[in-house]
């Protein structure tokens, strides 16, 4: 029996998480579901009706009057059918009435109806479990012989119904709630330096130069630490009404409450425990890799696809490999799309979260998500359809049962890894960019935070009088200890832990996001060696009924538990191997294979020379004056130069180059042409570049001194200019400047981007050395 707290059943339904194009897809026939009829109407005839809880309990009154009599037996089954499908259409309702919430938390009045059929619902959901309770005791009892395990009948036939106590905990958690919501919706300022501050404000003044960026970061600090103080005295709040729930039910601790009765966990807070330290010695290590290669990749994404993932643009994309993986699934996301059973567009007024639910009454599962912007969309797209094929899929019974939340965070999340097969069509030469970003953010995200958000949540429920402060340093040394901060970060408290929604709302939620997404990595584990197995395995998976538990439905499919430190070991050699071959760089023209890789990739890595375009290093093409001073200036360490403009006429006011032009034209490391021209958009020769770095390593007391002369055997020697002759010959002794592969040095020939990425790097090289 899928049992809840009178008080949070609903809302452990409510939350598994976070005009369509109509053309056929090829699609891949598979059978691992039992068909269910769903309604045909669509989401906009689907209308709000208060349930009329006097004649629903006045129905349940006349059952319980037949049971008096054994030979109604077959009428009390009949009758108690139809009390818990009043019962559902009751749960209906306040779905319904939660997504128009969704959709605009300023809207008081679907706020107002929101709680009304939350009562209700409480109120239906109470009187069909004395039903229960009331037929088991009668003569009658063999009509629910059908419906209820012996574990089952044992509960309901101890149920003890409702009291005003647990009502008004209840209708206290809706309001609770509901004021959670519009705290977190509004807008938080600090004052700073005179001035009244909001986010947008900061952004816009750090943008335009008002604000430095280290009075832009103390500006957000300043904003956190006032959202931290009135989120945070509102959690407090929640929290004391949470451990009253608990008491209420029998749980001493709520932790214990929420892990047995409010997700139905085949693991304790205990075992969990043993979870977190397998994180941080596995996850963490492998998530620190990652980050250097995470953050190389991190282009703006945006900027090559644009903006707009939200709505149909996201389902659009996804629709012809849906039908590629499963003609099942493809009859779910078509039921979604063509009755209009998903909101994930643009609307300010939306509550930020990303969930889907189920209208049980018309078997309707409901998409919801507020969008970010860029591909991250698509990403959130394909991991709440994970939750809906399993929802349209499963059949909740009559009393609304569900699969254990860490199950169906591994149905959105393994589909999320299993989907990146197709990165490479969606993505184009980005494809490693959007892999890297969907792994690093699922071990990031997913299995550390979640752990983390655990831990902290087993803090503030096991603390008895815990403060905010103590809530803030806490997390503060959780995120050292699980690496989100380095060990030397100097904070002591730190404030974002009231961002996240389910600390407020599905209290110890978090957790199935971390055990789920080390699971859904057995799927992509498969899928390196065998794809459509691995989509089977996840079908199958998918497909296993409300019994099993989470670990239940591992050894169901023959997979090792997500939960054993074996299982994160070999997990993490796994990803390793998979990104192995991932180059750091973002450039799809530079190969680690290529002999210049390392040179760009060092000169790269330093900021001395970035691409011709985000995926571009362009290393064959040639190098300019321009390229040359700025990458100088660059190692110089960009000094602050005093207002002036360039002498030169092709040098605009302004221009990126402006600044290196100047210094370089003052330090007399480059100059211009006798007709007023710098020339910055000329190709630079090999011998030019070696005198202008020469005339720099002159200034560091790095040139020649007395007689130095010594010949140079390269063929092509003799065509080295006089003025370059010095210069070249200190690169050569160096080993700065070699030569080329059939000996030639070149001189006179245009310097490409490739070629001056291996002498910058070991210019400074020899900058280094003799600075040592």
């Amino acid at each position: 029996m899928k049992r809840r707290l009178l008080a949070l059943f609903l809302i452990a339904t409510l939350v598994l998480a976070l005009s369509p194009a109509a053309a056929a897809a090829d699609t891949r026939d598979t059978d691992f579901f039992t068909p269910r009829e769903h309604a045909e109407l669509n989401f906009s005839e689907m209308t709000y009706v208060p349930t009329d809880v006097d004649a629903v309990l006045a129905r349940m009154d006349a059952v319980r009057a037949l049971a008096a009599d054994k030979a109604n037996a077959a009428a009390v089954e009949s009758g108690f059918l139809e009390c818990a499908d009043d019962l559902s259409m009751s749960v209906t309702m306040y779905i319904l009435t939660a997504i128009y919430s969704s959709m605009d938390y300023t809207d008081v009045a679907a706020a107002e109806r929101e709680l009304e059929a939350y009562q209700n619902a409480v109120l239906v959901k109470d009187g069909l479990n004395r039903l229960i309770r009331d037929i088991l005791l009668s003569p009658c009892a063999s009509a629910l012989d059908a419906y209820l395990s012996e574990d089952e009948r044992a509960f309901y036939s101890e149920y003890e119904e409702i009291t005003n106590e647990e009502l008004a905990l209840a209708n206290q958690q809706s309001a609770l709630e509901s004021e959670y919501w519009r705290l977190a919706g509004q807008d938080y300022s600090a004052e700073y330096g005179g001035k009244v501050w909001t986010n947008a404000l900061a952004e816009e003044a750090n943008f335009i130069g008002e604000l430095d960026d280290e009075a832009y970061v103390a500006v957000l600090q300043a904003i956190a630490k006032e959202k931290n103080t009135v989120l945070g005295a509102h959690y407090l709040k929640m929290v004391e009404l949470n451990k009253q729930v608990a008491l209420t039910n029998g749980y001493s601790d709520f932790a214990d409450y929420a892990y047995e009765l409010l997700y139905q966990r085949d693991y304790t807070k205990e075992d969990i425990r043993e979870f977190y330290a397998g994180v941080k010695e596995e996850i963490v290590p492998v998530r620190n890799a990652l980050v250097d290669l995470y953050l190389s990749r991190l282009v703006p994404l945006a900027e090559p696809f644009g903006w707009d993932y939200a709505g149909d643009v996201a389902l659009n994309l996804m629709e012809p490999y849906v039908a590629l993986l499963s003609d099942e699934m493809y009859e779910s996301f078509r039921y979604m799309r063509d009755h209009g059973l998903y909101d994930s567009g643009w609307n300010d007024l939306k509550t930020d979260q990303g969930y889907t639910t189920e209208l049980l009454s018309y078997a309707a599962p409901f998409f919801f998500n507020a969008p970010y912007g860029g591909p991250e969309d698509l990403s959130t797209a394909i991991h709440e359809f994970g939750h809906y094929n399993n929802a349209y899929w499963t059949d909740p019974g009559w009393y609304q049962g569900d699969k254990p939340l860490d199950i169906c965070e591994v149905h959105s999340q393994a589909l999320e890894l299993l989907f990146t097969k197709f990165y490479p069509e969606f993505f184009g030469e980005y494809s490693d960019d959007m892999l890297v970003r969907s792994l690093y953010s699922i071990i990031t995200a997913s299995i550390i935070n979640g752990a983390l958000y655990d831990e902290l949540q087993q803090y503030v429920y096991a603390t008895p009088g815990v403060t905010l402060e103590q809530i803030n340093r806490k997390y503060c040394r959780l995120c050292r200890e699980y690496g989100v901060i380095e060990p030397d970060d100097p904070r002591t408290e730190m404030y974002g832990w009231v961002d996240v929604s389910h600390s407020f709302v599905s209290p110890f939620y978090y957790i199935s996001y971390a055990v789920s997404a080390a699971g859904a990595f057995a799927f992509w584990l498969e899928a390196q060696d065998d794809y459509f197995a691995a989509v089977d395995d996840y079908l199958r998976f998918t497909a296993l009924d409300l019994s099993y538990g989470f670990q239940d439905s591992f050894a169901a499919i023959g997979a090792t538990s997500p939960l054993s430190r074996e299982y994160l070991a070999n997990l993490c050699t796994a990803l390793l191997a998979a990104v192995d071959g991932i180059s750091p760089l973002p450039f799809t023209d530079v190969d680690t294979d290529d002999w210049f890789y390392d040179y760009v990739e060092a000169s790269w890595a330093h900021d001395l020379m970035g691409g011709t375009s985000l995926k571009s290093f362009s290393p064959g093409a040639t190098m300019t004056r321009a390229m040359a001073v700025t990458v100088l200036y660059r190692i110089d360490g960009e000094e602050e130069l005093e207002p002036g403009t360039a002498n030169y006429s092709d040098v605009p006011e302004g221009i990126w180059y402006e600044d290196a032009v100047r210094w370089a034209d003052q330090h007399a490391y480059a100059s211009g042409y006798s007709d007023g021209r710098f020339g910055p958009d000329d190709p630079i020769t090999r011998q030019d570049l070696a005198a202008i770095l020469y005339r720099y390593a002159q200034d560091a007391g790095l040139g020649f001194e007395g007689f130095w002369f010594f010949p140079l055997d390269n063929p092509d020697a003799d065509q080295i200019a006089d003025y370059a002759d010095v210069a070249m010959h200190w690169m050569v002794m160096n080993g700065v400047i070699g030569g080329r592969e059939d000996g030639t040095l070149a001189p006179v020939a245009y310097t490409t981007r490739a070629e001056c990425a291996k002498i910058l790097t070991d210019f400074i090289l020899v900058l280094l050395a003799e600075a040592e």
